[in-house]
């Protein structure tokens, strides 16, 4: 029987099944703590003291977040909200 690092084909196969498993459950993980640090500073910018406006490439505002609406009433009717 061939073996790889004294182990049999079926026991090597099993070996790294699980380490993509580990691997897949580590991503997954990831990804969420990712999902969840972005809306942490999304809504820190949302509710910033300071104005702030994202801008297009071709300078147009397309986002506002509280303090720029209450500096430009009219920015919150413009413009689509950062957060849902």
């Amino acid at each position: 029987m061939t073996t790889i690092d004294g182990l049999s084909w079926s026991e090597n196969r099993a070996r790294l099944r699980q380490q993509a498993e580990v691997l897949i459950r580590k991503g997954a993980a990831s990804e969420t703590e990712l999902t969840e640090d972005l809306a942490h500073y999304y809504a820190l910018y949302k509710f910033a003291p300071a104005a702030y406006l994202v801008v297009s490439r071709d300078g147009r505002v397309t986002e506002s977040n509280v303090a720029a609406d209450a500096l430009c009433p009219i920015a919150s009717m413009l413009f689509p909200p950062m957060l849902s």
